[in-house]
């Protein structure tokens, strides 16, 4: 059943028709409109798009532009700065250039200013060991006049030296318990042959005053000291070597090994040299056999030629080796024995040679002998005598003093009289120029001395020091006299003189003490450790203390003995006559 449509008004049929007409006329008009819609939409999103994308833009542009400005910039920087640092680089090398020139001139400069010092030092002497308070208030020029004129002889000097100025070095702060050596003494000589007189006397003699061992030395300035000073390693090695040297003036090494000789300016020349020597030559090698001296101490007119080592080491002390590892033997015209065509009852190193006459055919006499033994060569050429280290004090009070003064009184008989070297190192055994100290005293006259107020920074490492003596030192054995106290403070002081200790001890004391021990009576302490001055402190004069030299205070009471060359000539009797019974001379 179809539903009825409903009716419609003239109104509404009205506004239906109106509707049907609009829309057939904007459906025609709606292509046109559309396509300029379109466009219009098209260029409304083209601008809207464009102003978008230019708005979005627009920073960056602007950041962009920023950048190329920054980078210009910095490119117009860049060019100026490589620009200044070549020519920077080019004031550079000319300041490099002119700095080297001024060292080269400085160096000349500093070595000519050196040279001339030490011109003008060359009329000058150090004399060391002098005690103090020797002048006595006397003028220093007259007094070191006179003592050079006494010690040294009127061969030297027939009247006093004139001498331009004398005077003691400053002395630097001690401490109230320390050992104070003397104080070197500087003179200057008016003539400069007087000086070198005197110096070459000194070299060869013994200069003595007041049982003191004075030494003297040019006066050498402290650069010059420290470039002579360099050459001390390498010497050791040439005089361990026993390869000839001097040390020439100013610093200069020239050494001599057979027809060769060098001269070297710095020690890494000579130490390079001595490489390549050694490497070439073995030492013993290139030396010559150790043999001694002939000895004829025998002669055929009694039972024959008796030429028996241990008699002729008893009758020659110390010019034979305890055990030969050669005999040469011959006539005393210098046929040798194998060409005599005798016969022989003894021809070996451990006895020696003996001729007897009741074994020569026809029964008669011996040729007249003479025998030289070959040796090791240590015997000929002994190796560095070297005495132990000491490490007597340390730095803990004004700084570590190893004065040799200190040494001996602590170690008595174990160091030489005359040191030939010193060494020191450390206790960690490292060098002294590890450890940057400023170094007061070095040398083989004083001993070592490192004062803690003159380092920049801290105080003083400890060190330990030793010293090489001459080959005898380790061969000579000590031997202790009983201790003596004649006399004590009670009066002007104590007197312990050799001279009165041998009238009250007749033949307890060897003619001539090598070391002396001073020790007080009660706690047995050295003298060094008591503070106290000595007047006198000799090995061949004995030991004083004067009551008046010391401060607020007596001597305390001390005690004394004398170290002497031991005598072994018992035993070598007793070996002797053991050794005779063996070979049937008794």
């Amino acid at each position: 059943m179809n539903n009825p449509k409903p009716k419609q008004t003239r109104s509404g049929k009205q506004a239906a028709s109106h509707e049907e007409e609009e829309v057939c006329e904007t459906g025609h008009l709606t292509m046109q409109q559309l396509i300029i819609e379109l466009d219009k939409q098209r260029q409304y999103l083209k601008d809207d798009l464009s102003t978008m994308i230019n708005d979005s833009i627009r920073p960056v542009q602007l950041s962009v532009d920023s950048l190329k400005e920054q980078v210009q910039d910095f490119t117009v920087r860049l060019t100026h700065t490589e620009a200044l640092a070549g020519e920077n680089f080019e004031k550079l090398t000319q300041a490099e250039g002119t700095i080297k020139s001024l060292e080269a001139r400085n160096k000349i400069l500093f070595e000519r200013v050196d040279d001339l010092e030490n011109r003008s030092r060359r009329s000058n002497l150090r004399i060391i060991n002098i005690p103090e308070g020797s002048e006595r208030g006397r003028d220093p020029v007259e007094f070191m006049s006179e003592l050079l004129k006494e010690c040294m002889g009127p061969d030297v000097f027939p009247r006093p030296p004139v001498l331009e100025r004398a005077h003691r070095t400053p002395g630097g702060s001690r401490s109230e318990h320390q050992p104070s050596p003397p104080r070197t003494f500087m003179v200057c000589f008016h003539y400069f042959q007087e000086k070198e007189k005197a110096l070459r006397w000194a070299r060869e003699h013994e200069l003595k005053y007041k049982g003191c061992t004075l030494r003297v030395y040019p006066d050498l300035s402290a650069a010059l000291a420290k470039k002579r000073a360099a050459f001390n390693a390498i010497k050791h090695e040439l005089y361990e070597r026993k390869i000839i040297f001097h040390l020439l003036h100013p610093a200069r090494l020239r050494v001599r090994v057979g027809d060769e000789t060098r001269v070297f300016d710095t020690p890494k020349d000579a130490e390079t040299w001595l490489s390549g020597h050694s490497n070439k030559c073995p030492i013993d090698f290139c030396r010559p056999p150790c043999w001694t001296q002939w000895f004829d101490r025998d002669d055929p007119t009694g039972t024959g030629d008796w030429e028996v080592l241990l008699l002729l080491a008893f009758n020659n002390p110390g010019k034979i080796c305890t055990k030969p590892i050669g005999i040469e033997v011959q006539t005393i015209t210098g046929i040798p024995a194998a060409s005599t065509g005798e016969i022989f009852h003894k021809l070996d190193p451990e006895a020696g040679f003996i001729c007897k006459n009741k074994q020569q055919e026809n029964k008669r006499q011996c040729s007249d002998y003479r025998v030289r033994f070959r040796c090791p060569h240590e015997f000929c050429y002994p190796p560095a005598c070297w005495t132990r280290w000491f490490d007597r004090d340390d730095p803990s009070g004004s700084g570590d003093w190893e004065t040799l003064f200190a040494l001996r009184a602590e170690f008595p008989g174990q160091i030489c009289s005359k040191p030939l070297e010193i060494q020191v190192l450390t206790t960690s055994g490292n060098s002294v120029a590890s450890t940057g100290n400023e170094i007061t005293t070095n040398n083989v006259d004083v001993g070592f001395l490192c004062e803690n107020d003159k380092q920049k920074k801290g105080k003083c490492a400890d060190f330990k020091v030793r010293f090489r003596c001459p080959p005898e030192f380790c061969k000579d054995k000590i031997c202790w006299t009983s201790w003596y106290d004649r006399d004590d403070p009670s009066g002007t002081g104590d007197w312990e003189l050799l001279t009165n200790l041998r009238k009250e001890n007749p033949n307890q004391i060897c003619d001539t003490p090598l070391y002396i021990d001073v020790r007080t009576v009660d706690t047995n302490q050295p003298i060094t450790q008591t503070g106290q001055q000595h007047h006198i402190y000799s090995p061949t004069e004995g030991f004083v203390c004067r009551n008046d030299g010391q401060k607020g205070c007596k001597c305390y009471d001390y005690k004394v003995r004398f170290g002497c060359p031991c005598n072994c000539t018992e035993h070598l009797e007793d070996a002797l006559l053991e050794q005779l019974e063996q070979l049937h001379i008794r």
